[in-house]
């Protein structure tokens, strides 16, 4: 049996597709299969792909599909993956070469369903710079992982994961397909809510690249609000447990998810637009909860935006609109 599925969705990535599969040809442990989710590219995401993938020795299938956004590949790559272990990378990114063999021995070393990795921030010119930080870990419940999750204590994105196949096939957990701005955050929620054991391995193992015009970079007011429907109905779950971690759940998240998406959209939208956005998120009552929130930083923004949006909006602008 395969030990790894690397799951990697692509839509037109003809100018990264390379940069990615030399990131995993140069992996250490080798012992794994690449599904390649071709959405619907339109580029020569397919040929350069192929011809690159050919001449290697990677174990690999491209799958080519109707264009269906990433949650929907993401969801057939987890239907058809095979390993033990499946990891979701993103192929305008790459990994540093020990991503996929010090991940699994984490996974292996304390039987757990899930682990995860630190990211580490690059652009073009270092996209493939190694990272030589110590082995150092954390080891608690999901559900501890989920509220340092929501509070932001610890970053966490789908690249960021190794999650059992079995676990995730157990729990029936995919991307839901119709939240089109919030389907990470869901996800990942729901996956730290279900599992046991779960490794913090605080290694930067990941090269994350972040570029204009990436699915990240910006969204639209109905875009946010599909979002904010979504967590609202995904939430209610959370609301049925009783355990100390729900009930932090249950205050922070949504106020600490409207901030982040206030301080995100600041970058990206018109004051116009962004005062309809705040206004549908009810953010002077969300936000409101976040005034005895652990984080003074959080606190404060938090009170900046409910004394004067604006003042708050040209503050996210100009310093911490990505942050």
């Amino acid at each position: 049996m395969t030990k790894i599925s690397v799951i990697s969705p692509v839509y037109n990535g003809q100018k990264y597709i390379k940069n990615f599969i030399k990131s995993l040809k140069n992996q250490t442990f080798t012992d794994f299969e690449l599904l390649l989710i071709n959405d619907g590219s339109t580029d020569n995401t397919y040929e350069i792909a192929n011809k690159e993938l050919e001449k290697s020795q990677l174990k690999y299938k491209i799958i080519n599909k109707k264009n269906g956004g990433q949650s929907s590949a993401r969801n057939l790559g987890i239907k058809k993956a095979k390993g033990e272990y499946i990891v979701l990378l993103d192929s305008d990114d790459t990994i540093q070469k020990k991503y996929l063999e010090n991940m699994y021995q984490m996974a292996l070393k304390f039987d757990c369903s899930v682990v995860i990795c630190d990211l580490n921030r690059v652009d073009d010119s270092n996209i493939f710079e190694e990272s030589n930080d110590d082995l150092k870990y954390d080891l608690k419940t999901g559900k501890e992982f989920m509220v340092d999750f929501i509070k932001h204590y610890i970053e966490i994105g789908p690249c960021s994961l190794m999650i059992s196949n079995k676990f995730i096939k157990e729990i029936s957990l995919f991307f839901n397909e119709k939240s089109r701005y919030s389907e990470e955050h869901i996800f990942i929620c729901h996956l730290l809510h279900e599992a046991k054991n779960v490794v913090h391995l605080k290694q930067k193992l990941y090269n994350y690249c972040l570029r204009s015009g990436s699915v990240s970079t910006g969204a639209s007011v109905d875009k946010i609000l599909n979002g904010y429907n979504e967590i609202i109905n995904s939430n209610i779950k959370y609301k049925k447990c009783n355990c100390k971690y729900c009930k932090e759940y249950n205050k922070f998240a949504m106020p600490r998810w409207i901030l982040a998406t206030a301080r995100f959209s600041s970058k990206n939208m018109s004051y116009k637009y962004y005062k309809e956005l705040m206004l549908k998120l009810e953010y002077k009552s969300n936000l409101k909860k976040l005034y005895d929130f652990p984080s003074f930083i959080i606190r404060i923004s938090s009170k900046l935006l409910n004394f004067n949006l604006f003042i708050a909006y040209m503050f996210f602008r100009l310093w911490g609109g990505n942050k």
